[in-house]
């Protein structure tokens, strides 16, 4: 799982500000990083609506279910 600016959540923080809450598309979670320690917390299952949806998986690399 890649952390970066483009599965931030919370958008409006900078990134590499500390913390932050990303989206992953292989889990539909959503979960707090901190940049520091480089450890995740605070799961949750996350349904990501967007019209780019099926782009996500197809660049994720993950199969689309449906």
């Amino acid at each position: 799982m890649l952390v970066s600016e483009y599965n931030r959540l919370d958008s409006d923080a900078s990134f590499g500000s500390g913390s932050g809450r990303y989206y992953d598309v292989d889990t539909q979670s959503s979960f707090d990083f901190d940049h520091a320690t480089g450890k995740a917390s605070a799961v949750q299952s996350h349904v990501q609506e967007s019209r780019h949806e099926d782009l996500m998986y197809v660049i994720s690399g993950s199969a689309i279910v449906g």
